[in-house]
């Protein structure tokens, strides 16, 4: 019985730490980097949102900017819901967006 709770409390514990994760796939995306109440945000040519997640120095650096942003999305409900991507590098590519 000791057993079958342990076990059901680590798989609770997982699903819990799992939230937090971003997808193990590299992606790239290009678009214009927008920061609002330190909030960031990617709007893609074709209108897609993202929602940024990582350095908020580094992305703060690049607002108003267009970007290509190198990263992962992440993985939970509400990340997915959301569009939410955590981003690993972010790249210049003008000064201002189109």
């Amino acid at each position: 019985m000791r057993a079958i709770k342990l076990l059901i409390l680590l798989v609770g514990l997982s699903g819990v730490s799992s939230g937090q994760q971003s997808g193990g796939v590299p992606t790239t995306l290009t678009g214009c980097l927008i920061s609002l109440n330190g909030s960031f945000t990617l709007q893609t040519s074709d209108g897609i949102r993202y929602i940024l997640k990582g350095n908020q120095n580094r992305l703060l650096s690049h607002n108003g900017q267009l970007v290509e942003i190198t990263g992962t999305p992440m993985t939970s409900k509400r990340a997915v819901a959301r569009n939410e991507f955590q981003v690993s590098s972010v790249k210049k590519l003008a000064d201002v967006c189109h």
